[in-house]
């Protein structure tokens, strides 16, 4: 297993993110290794999160929404042109590595809005187990 190279100093703070008419307001906090988007109802309640992590390797996503519940998937930005803008496509991908994911993100979220920080932290928990049941 390899083990992404932590950047000391390396936190995830709030990105301007467009909000998109219709939808639930959305926001995004990033890093070098995370993008985290998170949605929030009209309420202020969370609806949901992506967190696509290893964004400047092989980039894949954990999404958890309140309606549809987990998914895990290989982000292809389809851009072999660089000048290319090309919408992004999920597809499904094998094994969550959990215990990485979760090192780096508590060294990464310690300045985040702390309800924020342990509800997606609860939700990587979550996840990692229901993975490690799959595996058997």
């Amino acid at each position: 297993m390899v083990w992404p190279e932590t950047i000391l100093g390396a936190m995830l703070t709030e990105q301007s993110c467009k909000q998109l008419a219709g939808e639930p307001a959305r926001r995004w906090l990033a890093d070098e290794y995370f993008d985290l988007f998170i949605w929030n109802g009209a309420n202020g309640g969370l609806l949901g999160f992506q967190l696509c992590y290893d964004v400047s390797g092989q980039e894949r996503a954990l999404t958890w929404m309140v309606q549809e519940g987990f998914s895990h998937a290989a982000i292809d930005s389809g851009e072999s042109n660089p000048g290319a803008n090309y919408t992004p496509v999920l597809l499904p991908v094998g094994h969550f590595p959990s215990e990485i994911i979760r090192c780096e993100f508590e060294a990464r979220s310690r300045e985040m809005d702390p309800q924020i920080r342990e509800w997606v932290w609860r939700k990587l928990l979550e996840y990692g187990a229901s993975d490690q049941a799959r595996e058997w």
